[in-house]
Order: structure tokens, then C-alpha cells, then sequence
């Protein structure tokens, strides 16, 4: 017999799923080259439609992560002077340039780095960082974050 146009495409989606779940790489060329194509109807749109939003995510976990790491090298420059080194000051500027990437490529966050709850877990997590690699107590550190993220990605 014939198969109806409905079994091909329910078989089609059914396999597309199945891709989702056991090869995503394969997943993404494949969708991507549908997109490309125009064939919409090959294209479970919910599901890109959350992958974008995961994206989006993941762009604002790196810079969340970046200033971290910023603020975490700025405590240790601080609160150990006696221990500033070269590597340090690099890492300090190497973060700068990583956060002014990723502002380049995402201008739309710029505004992040003045809301006072995104820089708070950025330097929670610093903090937290800055205690395992010091051994300093957490009632060295400021309880608020002293820096101004754009003012020191701006200055260097």
C-alpha cells in the first residue's frame, strides 16, 4: 500500500524528537539546513523557539561568569597585596577584555552591569571563589560589591 502524506511527516517528527534526544549536534545541522531551506513544516518550532531562549541564557551566564572572575581576581588583588603578581594583573585584564567580547557581541546587556541583584550574584559567587583560594573569611570582603563593573571595563 501507500503511505498517507500525515504517516511520513508524524514519522519524520517522531525521528527529528528522537535526534533531539540522542544526537543534538545532528539535531542542529539538521534544523538549521531546514531553516535554510524554507521547509518549516520540518522544524519543531517550540523547540527551537527554546533553544534560542537557552542561548539567550547561556550568553548571560558568561557574563555573569566573566565578571565573576573579575571581581574575584579585583578581591585577591585587594585583600592580598603582598601576593600581586604579573599573572594577576593579566587575569584582571584578560577578564576586561572577555566582558568587553561579550558586551561587543551583546550590547543589549550593557544595562546588566549597572542592575544592582545581576552584579550581586556575580560578586556572591567571587566572594565564595575568593575564600577557597585565599583562605580569607568572608567578613574580609565587603558585603556588597565595591566595584563598578563599567567603570572598569570602560577605564582600562
Amino acid at each position: 500500500g501507500t503511505v498517507s502524506l500525515w504517516t511520513i511527516t508524524a514519522r519524520y517528527d517522531v525521528c527529528m524528537q528522537k535526534l533531539y534526544e540522542t544526537d543534538y549536534f545532528a539535531w542542529t545541522k539538521s534544523t538549521a539546513a531546514a531553516l535554510r531551506d524554507g521547509r518549516l513544516r520540518d522544524i519543531d518550532l517550540a523547540e527551537v523557539a527554546e533553544e534560542i531562549e537557552d542561548l539567550g541564557k547561556s550568553e548571560r551566564r558568561a557574563l555573569e561568569s566573566a565578571l565573576g572572575h573579575l571581581f574575584l581576581h579585583k578581591l585577591k588583588w585587594d585583600y592580598q597585596p603582598n601576593l600581586r603578581g604579573r599573572s594577576w594583573e593579566v587575569s584582571i585584564q584578560k577578564q576586561i577584555r572577555t566582558l568587553r567580547k561579550i558586551l561587543r557581541e551583546n550590547p543589549s546587556f550593557g544595562p546588566l552591569l549597572e542592575q544592582p541583584d545581576f552584579i550581586a550574584e556575580a560578586y556572591g559567587d567571587a566572594v565564595l571563589d575568593a575564600m577557597a583560594e585565599t583562605g580569607l573569611d568572608a567578613s574580609t570582603f565587603p558585603p556588597e560589591c565595591p566595584y563598578c563593573a563599567a567603570e572598569i571595563i570602560r577605564e582600562r
